[in-house]
């Protein structure tokens, strides 16, 4: 095994490393991952997110003073990846539990701010970025379709307004 670059795809890596050093290969470096998740401020993120993001909007991607679920996800995928490990590289860290754990999180503080703000929900708003279901300048709501997840008849989509 050699040292890797930052140009390299670690897809085609046949182990898993965590948080990747050009100079100690394979050798975990908790210290690190823990002092940069909390150089990021991330329980402040989080807590501000659910306590003052009173929109749907402002609490998913508002980039705000008061942060944004958007924000405080990416920051544990730099954190974690950062520079060069497995959460920086979509080809590769689909496979780390360490994704899975994450983003059972995103889910569990979602449901946190869904529970604080029960009658807030999704508003229409037109897409600034063209996506596979959505045109640039579309329409999205509540009733979008989400694609490629389907409902258990494999035909219909799931919705944000079927999901909740």
């Amino acid at each position: 095994m050699g040292t890797k670059t930052a140009n390299e795809d670690l897809a085609q890596d046949s182990t898993t490393l965590k948080f990747l050093n050009a100079t100690i290969l394979g050798t975990p470096q908790p210290d690190i991952v823990n002092e940069d998740m909390g150089t990021k401020g991330l329980m402040s993120m989080i807590y501000s997110m659910s306590s003052k993001a009173t929109s749907f909007h402002k609490m998913a991607i508002e980039v705000s003073p008061d942060s944004s679920h958007k924000i405080s996800h990416g920051a544990v995928h730099v954190a974690i990846g950062d520079p060069y490990g497995h959460m920086s590289q979509l080809s590769h860290y689909a496979f780390d539990l360490i994704l899975w754990l994450h983003h059972a999180n995103v889910d569990r503080q979602f449901i946190i701010w869904q529970a604080t703000y029960p009658n807030v929900w999704i508003l229409p708003e037109s897409d600034l970025i063209w996506t596979s279901t959505i045109a640039l300048g579309g329409s999205n709501t509540s009733a979008s379709p989400l694609t490629p997840f389907h409902q258990p008849d494999r035909e219909t989509p799931w919705t944000s307004d079927a999901a909740r």
